[in-house]
């Protein structure tokens, strides 16, 4: 009965602090204007307007270089920030840090 109760405490213990621990959100940039993009090897720098601000600030993102399909997504990437600062106000480029190093890049047209 005792290995019961301790197995029981266990779990309860097991599974409460694994409720405890807090799930971070992707680090998600929505930019209204680029005005500067940075490429290097494994990290693309994007600075401009984010949605919701009216100060220029440049934020990073990481890549995983040595796999072909990092090297792809990143210029990419690279492409959709360069037509989004190419056409000022007439799209949104997103960026997300989905983990360490994966990506997300999006671009959207503005409705008019």
């Amino acid at each position: 009965m005792r290995r019961v109760a301790w197995a029981v405490m266990v779990m309860a213990g097991v599974l409460l602090a694994g409720g405890a621990v807090a799930q971070t959100a992707p680090n998600r940039y929505v930019f209204t204007t680029v005005d500067a993009v940075d490429l290097n090897s494994i990290t693309l720098t994007v600075t401009g307007v984010l949605e919701g601000e009216s100060a220029p600030s440049s934020h990073s993102v990481y890549f995983v270089s040595s796999a072909p399909l990092g090297d792809a997504q990143l210029s990419g990437c690279e492409r959709k920030a360069l037509l989004a600062m190419s056409k000022p106000g007439q799209y949104t480029f997103s960026i997300t840090q989905l983990t360490q190093y994966g990506v997300s890049c999006k671009l959207a047209r503005v409705a008019p």
